[in-house]
């Protein structure tokens, strides 16, 4: 109970207002609307009583009360529902509100108002969300205003607990759901795990791809390198084996291969052709010839093959060669002696 008796004040010289109580207080009013509350022991004196005109007196209860509301709930999912149970245990902390708000049964009031705070937290909600209400319900006291919504009806919550449950069929259907979803979730899971392994396998790819190219091309290279240094090896080799040997013995001992040596006899014949030319122009052109010096480059050129016989020049038109003929002839005798030197003494000159 809440409001217990509601009574006219009455004015005798006798009459005396009640003493309140622990449990029990009692609320006045006037004419105005104007309220005085007694409680706790509290007596209203008979020259307030008559210096404010009360005229109404009501008993209010003090006492705890507690309710149990459970109910099944509409879900946003048509046919579906939650079955919602709450604890709620209240106590009068202010009889004028109580009063105001004319709450006769707090037990009746209580129930007839968590209907109206609880169904619009299950309407925003479908069974697949189940999980979603059940937490919100176990901790109602600290997420709705509920507890809001009876403390300004007059009360104080002491105690509120609330549990959220679905029927037997709702729960199979739940079931099905979540089940559903976690396939649902598990395949994207898979999915999305298989993407990012074509992605990292395409980035290895790629990552190959260029390592290989790159280690291609520094193969290349040193391909190329290796040719390069074997080719100068084989042709210092060729080089060595005919100056110290000769082209025969090269080409047994097998360091120089016939093209080589053709191609080194070209090279060798295309300078000993242009040394030719020099010394040539430089008899025809020149008076003061040193004739030493120029049996020694003729004697290295190997274009003069005896001592006893005139020097012959592998070089230009038949008139120029008679020219130069003509020209060394009357230092033949020089010539002749110094050629004859020459051969004792090659391998000192030339080394």
């Amino acid at each position: 109970m809440a409001i217990k008796d509601v009574e006219r004040v009455t004015y005798s010289l006798f009459s005396k207002e009640p003493i309140s109580s622990n449990t029990i207080a009692y609320v006045y009013k006037n004419a105005n609307d104007e309220y005085r509350v007694v409680k706790d022991g509290e007596q209203l004196t008979r020259s307030e009583l008559k210096a404010k005109k009360y005229m109404i007196r009501y008993t209010v209860s003090m006492n705890s009360v507690s309710v149990n509301h459970q109910r099944e709930y509409s879900s946003s999912d048509p046919g579906r529902y939650f079955n919602i149970n709450v604890k709620v245990g209240v106590k009068v902390k202010d009889p004028i509100a109580i009063v105001e708000n004319d709450v006769k049964d707090s037990g009746k009031f209580l129930q007839d108002n968590l209907v109206y705070w609880i169904q619009p937290i299950t309407d925003d909600y479908s069974i697949e969300d189940f999980a979603d209400v059940k937490a919100q319900f176990q901790k109602l006291k600290q997420q709705s205003d509920i507890v809001e919504q009876i403390e300004r009806m007059g009360y104080e919550v002491t105690e509120l607990h609330a549990s959220a449950r679905l029927s037997k069929a709702d729960w199979e259907h739940y079931q099905k759901i979540v089940e559903l979803k976690r396939k649902q979730e598990l395949t994207e899971l898979e999915m999305e795990i298989e993407r990012k392994q074509k992605k990292k396998q395409t980035e290895w790819q790629l990552e190959d791809d260029d390592v290989r190219k790159k280690r291609e091309k520094e193969e290349e290279e040193e391909r190329r390198r290796k040719q390069k240094d074997e080719e100068e090896e084989r042709k210092r080799k060729m080089r060595d084996a005919i100056r110290s040997g000769g082209i025969i013995d090269a080409l047994i001992e097998g360091s120089a291969s016939n093209d080589e040596v053709l191609s080194y006899l070209q090279t060798q014949q295309n300078d000993i052709k242009q040394m030719q030319k020099m010394v040539f122009e430089k008899v025809i052109n020149s008076e003061d010839t040193d004739v030493e010096d120029m049996v020694k480059l003729m004697k290295k050129m190997g274009e003069i093959t005896q001592v006893n016989s005139q020097p012959q020049l592998a070089y230009g038109e038949d008139k120029e060669r008679d020219s130069a003929d003509k020209k060394l002839e009357g230092n033949w005798g020089q010539t002749k002696q110094l050629l004859e030197k020459s051969d004792d003494n090659d391998e000192e000159d030339w080394d």
